[in-house]
């Protein structure tokens, strides 16, 4: 058997990007016995309590070492003041450094925030909000002592920023729950992200919904810091915000309308608050497909997004800690949070609302034909751009209490799982996540 060591592990000094917050005692050893892997043991501190994420690089002499997909696993996102471990597996490196020799590796830790984890646009001034006396946004770099109150689902909205990187996106062909369509909608590639974006720690609310338009869709009455249904794509980025036969020579994604709800809440955010921190390219949107995935994955490879694996398609103890499906909730969303969090924090990932995103695809409703949307190459911040077809539907993530009248199951709130839904149609099972990204 060959002998497979690493030599000379030690760690570089470790740097923070705030005077108050620092990363200390960094210790970099193999597991032993051997098997393969390395920890990296750190020492946080932030005497504000803050959150934080952790970045590393890893090197040997002045060479530095690619952190592919996987390969670093632990205490990297969301992590708070206190002793932690980080685990790279260079197993998961092209090429790989398991059987390498290292006579000078080290490990360099920085956090990657600087107090600005958490956006919090406070929604309470409603309809009367304009460009001149627009909602009042903040930053904070953890949650409030008290959690996140009633009222962060309702007058107030809070989104994490989501740092950028590297992943893979879709599903193994093996996965439990993989349905045949999913050779078009599932397939796995590495996909990088060269810009981080904020996501929405909640799925959108009635209420919130009401602050922004003044009204809401709804079909039926339902609580105020519930979920948000029945929504059309068309409301959220307009009539003309999704590509039909007349949209094909454009070579532009359609932006939104002003009439819409994202043309209306963009229209009321303090521009010169967004531009301090460092956001003024950026607008409240709906996530892309591969951006809704990459947050619900939080650093996870299995089928969920606490690092686990389906074991059955209708019944399956993992899902039930994360989402509220078919199987064990009411056929309408419940109010968010009462599940387990991923590692950004965001609630509700799997299951409750079915989630719509920007992304398009073809699909021929009479015949069924559906076209390739990835074909397992490397992505750099996709977007799904048609080229001589129409586009007629909308991507969908998180499987949700409802899909299309019947039950679903573990099988539908996977991380990849991901359905066609008409733009044309408010559908019970159809809501969506506030996203802030970089304009295109």
């Amino acid at each position: 058997m060959k002998t497979k060591l690493i030599a000379a592990i030690m760690a570089l000094a470790a740097f923070a990007s705030s005077a108050s917050v620092t990363i200390s005692d960094v210790i970099v050893r193999q597991q032993w016995p051997w098997n393969g892997k390395v920890n990296i043991d750190y020492v946080l501190s932030d005497p504000d309590g803050g959150e934080h994420d952790i970045s590393v690089t890893l090197r040997n002499g002045p060479a530095v070492i690619t952190n592919e997909c996987g390969s670093l696993t632990g205490d990297l996102v969301g992590v708070k003041p206190g002793s932690h471990r980080i685990v790279w597996d260079p197993s998961f490196n092209t090429p790989t450094y398991q059987d390498a020799v290292m006579a000078d590796f080290s490990a360099t830790l920085t956090t990657l925030d600087d107090g600005n984890t958490y956006m919090v646009v406070d929604l309470s001034k409603g309809t009367s909000a304009t460009a001149e006396d627009p909602y009042p946004v903040s930053f904070m770099s953890a949650p409030p002592a008290s959690g996140w109150t009633d009222e962060y689902k309702t007058d107030k909205l809070v989104l994490r920023r989501i740092p950028a990187g590297t992943a893979v996106l879709g599903s193994p062909t093996d996965e439990i729950g993989r349905s045949a369509s999913s050779v078009y909608l599932e397939v796995q590639r590495k996909t990088t992200f060269t810009n981080s974006f904020y996501m929405a720690v909640f799925e959108t609310t009635q209420k919130q919904f009401k602050n922004v338009m003044g009204y809401s869709p709804q079909e039926a009455a339902i609580q105020d810091d519930r979920p948000l249904v029945f929504v059309p794509y068309q409301l959220l980025r307009g009539t003309n915000s999704f590509y039909t036969a007349a949209h094909r020579t454009g070579g532009t994604w359609p932006q939104h309308e002003a009439t819409s709800f994202f043309g209306v809440l963009n229209s009321k955010l303090p521009a010169d608050v967004l531009a301090a921190a460092g956001l003024g390219d950026y607008e409240m949107e709906l996530p892309t497909a591969s951006q809704w995935e990459y947050a619900c994955r939080a650093g996870t490879t299995g089928s969920y997004n606490n690092g686990t694996t389906i074991t059955n398609e209708t019944s399956d103890a993992n899902a039930y800690l994360l989402a509220q499906y078919g199987g064990n909730t009411y056929a309408c969303p419940v109010v968010g949070g009462q599940k387990l969090a991923n590692a950004y924090g965001l609630y509700d990932m799997h299951g409750n609302a079915q989630e719509l995103t920007r992304d398009h695809i073809y699909y021929n409703y009479t015949s069924g034909q559906t076209a390739p949307i990835w074909d397992g190459t490397d992505q750099v911040e996709p977007l799904q751009y048609p080229d001589e077809k129409y586009w007629p539907a909308i991507l969908s993530f998180g499987g949700g209490i409802n899909n299309d009248g019947g039950t679903t199951g573990p099988k539908d709130v996977r991380s990849s799982s991901v359905i066609r839904v008409n733009p044309d149609t408010a559908n019970r099972k159809n809501g969506f996540r506030i996203a802030l990204t970089r304009k295109r």
